[in-house]
């Protein structure tokens, strides 16, 4: 369900200093490339290799969210477009660098293109076992996934970073702070959301003997500057556990929603308590 609640949205100002990051980024994504070219190529356990595909990808998120949030970079179309390209020239490095492996082991040189021919004809032998190695169109599938996975944790890391609430006054990036309200969920909540009663809920206490698998997660995100950019979200959690096994589901029912001047000082003095007894305890 939607609520007619204003949200935080970026600003759309970019900071050429993000540009500039991006570009050390991409460059060393690059040189990185070729260590993770070279352990895809030793590991011969597909898993393995999965596992180094998404911690390439990770590693290329972490240098797009750090230009992100050290650029200042509020513009969503910018920093995934920038993003893009950062997936992508080192994912092409790393082909060119077993391109030029592929060509060191014929002995003579030849293009990249004739160099990843003769690797997708050559193939993978999967594992340590006698079976038919992958290779061919085949190959083609590896590479896709491969390239997905890489985009996909590149876009996902600089997108949410670049969507996290920035206070325009200060310049500077809002702060989360967090706490739970245990006993009570959606069913609560939902009718204080429709009348707009933002106090109200995140005011609420817990039901007595109500089920404490059920809780409510506030993130209460500010300007630690001027205090006057604050945002609310919420979240639903349901804790079930399943032959000795916990799963936990959520459900966003708000998120960055704006909070008004009068809405500010009895949320932020609700969470300052509540993290204040944690800290203290």
């Amino acid at each position: 369900m939607s609520y007619p609640l204003p949200r935080y949205t970026p600003s759309g100002r970019f900071n050429p200093l993000t540009l500039a990051l991006f570009l050390g980024g991409i460059a060393a994504g690059a040189v990185v490339a070729w260590p993770y070219q070279l352990l895809l190529r030793v590991i011969p356990i597909i898993q393995l290799n999965f596992l180094l595909v998404a911690g390439f990808g990770a590693a290329l998120a972490a240098a797009g969210y750090y230009a992100v949030r050290t650029g200042h970079c509020r513009n969503r179309v910018v920093a995934l477009g920038l993003a893009l390209v950062l997936a992508g020239v080192p994912l092409a490095a790393s082909y060119y660098w077993e391109a030029k492996h592929v060509e060191d082991q014929i002995g003579f040189p030849t293009s990249v293109s004739d160099a990843l021919a003769i690797k997708r004809h050559a193939g993978w032998q999967i594992g340590h076992g006698s079976g038919s190695p992958l290779k061919d169109e085949a190959v083609y599938f590896v590479w896709g996934g491969e390239a997905l996975i890489v985009l996909g944790i590149v876009l996902f890391g600089v997108g949410s970073s670049v969507a996290s609430p920035y206070c325009e006054k200060c310049r500077r990036w809002c702060e989360p702070k967090q706490f739970y309200v245990a006993g009570v969920g959606r069913a609560q909540a939902e009718p204080l959301l429709a009348k707009g009663e933002l106090v109200a809920l995140a005011l609420i206490e817990p039901l007595a003997q109500a089920d404490r698998s059920t809780s409510l997660s506030f993130t209460i995100t500010e300007c630690p500057g001027c205090h006057e950019a604050v945002f609310l979200t919420v979240e639903e959690k349901i804790v079930t556990v399943k032959k000795n096994k916990t799963s936990e589901k959520k459900k966003t029912l708000i998120k960055d929603v704006v909070l008004a001047a009068g809405q500010r000082e009895p949320a932020l003095e609700r969470v300052n308590a509540l993290v204040g007894q944690k800290l203290s305890a």
